[in-house]
């Protein structure tokens, strides 16, 4: 189950007004959400500009460069 999907279902479950452990588990899954699509979601951009660009630093550097 996705992120997204989880997210769902811990509002739906809080609409059936839990109590102590419930309600916390529900506010963890938001909660958690919330991080993710927040600061580790917005990493895939950088990530996908670095793998499609068409600069081979990498791919060019040469072992005895870094020694």
């Amino acid at each position: 189950m996705g992120w997204m999907e989880q997210g769902i279902a811990a509002v739906k479950g809080l609409a059936n007004s839990p109590n102590g452990a419930d309600a916390s588990f529900y506010m963890g899954k938001i909660q958690t959400l919330r991080y993710f699509y927040e600061y580790e979601l917005p990493k895939t951009l950088a990530l996908e500009a670095r793998l499609n660009s068409t600069v081979r630093v990498t791919m060019e550097t040469k072992p005895e460069f870094l020694h």
